[in-house]
């Protein structure tokens, strides 16, 4: 992307529990709400990738999930938006359709076919009521066609979904879900990357002291070196560089 994105993206300013009682109630909030993190990593892949910056800007719910978004809008002493990991949101999902009458169904996209039997078990054990009806692990590959959207999105539907959660890497979660939206007749939809591998326990979370610092990305970068360090210190250094120059303000509101 050689221009700047024309359209800014609005980040969620109220509490994580606002945004999942709206669900069903509201008419921007009645079906295929998407629910999007937003990290400093994704904010600068996004600026390269237009596709990408459409789907966090269509996202109805857009997380600060990452202590980089907080910290920057505090250093512009802009309004500060709640900072919500992508474990965090999936639990308040979870928790919310589990509680639904007749309980709620769950629909697994991403990862592999051993992480999700293990999601499935955690997932009976930790939110009673609500069942996984489907699960899905997609071919290997950078993106879908059209029709394999269409595919998987059909599948979803046919499972009498409530939830549906996608864990791939971004930004094909993202872009997959906006191939998919179109199709899809589900209540939410919740981009959540890493987190199937810490339902599934596959991986482990950074201790409750390391997040609460705000300090997640060091636990990842020492145990994922290979993995994160691009997305710590090329995409880490581009984020910070962006606030300096008044970047970041003009593109994060």
């Amino acid at each position: 992307m050689t221009n700047p994105p024309s359209t800014p993206l609005h980040v969620s300013m109220e509490p994580l529990a606002a945004s999942v009682a709206r669900l069903g109630r509201e008419p921007r909030f009645a079906r295929n709400v998407r629910f999007t993190c937003l990290n400093p990593h994704s904010y600068e892949v996004a600026r390269t990738n237009p596709a990408f910056w459409s789907a966090l800007v269509a996202a109805e719910v857009l997380i600060a999930d990452g202590a980089g978004i907080t910290l920057a809008r505090r250093a512009l002493r802009q309004p500060v938006p709640p900072r919500i990991t992508g474990f965090d949101a999936t639990d308040a999902l979870c928790r919310h359709y589990a509680a639904q009458r007749g309980g709620g169904r769950v629909f697994l996209l991403g990862s592999s076919p051993p992480v999700l039997a293990r999601m499935t078990e955690r997932i009976a054990h930790d939110y009673p009521g609500l069942a996984v009806t489907g699960t899905l692990s997609p071919p290997m590959q950078n993106a879908f066609t059209a029709a394999e959207a269409r595919e998987f999105a059909a599948r979803v539907n046919a499972a009498g979904t409530d939830l549906l959660l996608v864990g791939l890497t971004a930004p094909k979660q993202e872009l997959l879900i906006e191939q998919m939206h179109p199709q899809l007749d589900v209540g939410a939809i919740a981009a959540i990357g890493a987190v199937f591998d810490f339902l599934a326990g596959t991986k482990p979370r950074a201790p409750q002291v390391v997040g609460q610092l705000g300090l997640e990305w060091v636990w990842r970068l020492v145990r994922e070196p290979r993995r994160m360090w691009r997305r710590t210190f090329d995409s880490g250094l581009r984020f910070v560089g962006g606030i300096i120059s008044g970047r970041v303000s003009r593109d994060i509101i």
